[in-house]
């Protein structure tokens, strides 16, 4: 468009209007990009909050009324029964990818196998006595 203007091609006035049609799109683009790095968590900031309220869920569970339990409970849990005296669940994804990877890191596990079932078992006696 400068261009165009230095060569006589437009006017004056055409391209006044035109440069200031530019300027008011740049600005536009401009404040929407403010606006988006405003709302937008740093990914570092994001990964370190949702560690600690990972590291707090047990202590935040056990002060919630039991609506607020059940909440949870239906979105972490796929499947829970009593069988044998004993709790089995399954988690959905990816809390089933964070046990089996701190399955993997346990050195109390033993019979840890990722390709294995995804049932835990809880039993009372055990999960009752503090380590």
């Amino acid at each position: 468009m400068y261009d165009d203007r230095l060569d006589g091609r437009i006017d004056t006035a055409t391209y006044d209007k035109k440069a200031d049609v530019t300027r008011e799109q740049q600005d536009q683009v401009r404040q929407k990009i403010r606006t988006a790095e405003a709302t937008m968590l740093p990914p570092a900031s994001e990964a370190v909050d949702l560690m600690t309220l990972t590291s707090r869920a047990a202590d935040l569970f056990v002060e919630q009324v039991g609506a607020e339990q059940r909440k949870l409970l239906h979105l972490v849990l796929k499947e829970a029964c009593w069988k044998g005296g004993e709790l089995r669940m399954s988690l959905r994804e990816p809390f089933e990818e964070l046990r089996l990877s701190n399955s993997g890191t346990d050195r109390n596990t033993k019979d840890f196998d990722p390709r294995g079932s995804n049932f835990d078992n809880w039993r009372r006696e055990r999960d009752s006595n503090p380590r």
